[in-house]
């Protein structure tokens, strides 16, 4: 996979993906809040996509009935800090050590909704292509944090 860099708002990214997902959120009655701000981003711009589709995804799969969904962005260290929150059912330490792995880690969603696993692999590579980095803060029961971290300008120059 070779990234074809480009600078793009990450704003209309989170605004298209909420529109996509609108159904999804309603059917489960999940407060999604868009809390974006214009900023810059130098990545690719499907990937960077697919990996807010992905995390939108998964934070509505494990959310429950009334649970809150926050979108998140802002500017840190010359970077674009994005930040995808939920209220949800949160996740071990145990699991979070294995969520990135290439081995296709699974659990099933509040309404049983089934995974392949590859999910969280496939954004961290595609996240590292871009010179940025993802990472996940949560806790059982209270939900979780995931964070990407990525260039605001070509790296390069």
């Amino acid at each position: 996979l070779e990234p074809k860099p480009e600078t793009f708002n990450i704003q209309d990214i989170f605004q298209e993906k909420i529109q996509l997902v609108d159904k999804k959120v309603k059917k489960k009655r999940i407060v999604l809040l868009d809390e974006s701000v214009k900023s810059d981003v130098y990545a690719d711009k499907s990937m960077v996509e697919i990996v807010i589709q992905n995390l939108l995804a998964n934070a509505i799969k494990f959310s429950r009935v009334g649970d809150v969904i926050t979108i998140s962005n802002r500017d840190r260290n010359g970077n674009s800090l994005i930040c995808i929150e939920d209220t949800g059912v949160g996740i071990s330490k145990e699991n979070q050590a294995k969520l990135f792995g290439a081995g296709g880690f699974t659990t099933r969603g509040t309404s049983d909704e089934k995974g392949t696993g590859l999910g969280l692999s496939i954004c961290k590579q595609l996240v590292e292509l871009n010179h940025g980095t993802i990472w996940v803060e949560s806790e059982v029961g209270f939900g979780s944090k995931f964070f990407v971290e990525l260039p605001k300008s070509n790296p390069d120059n």
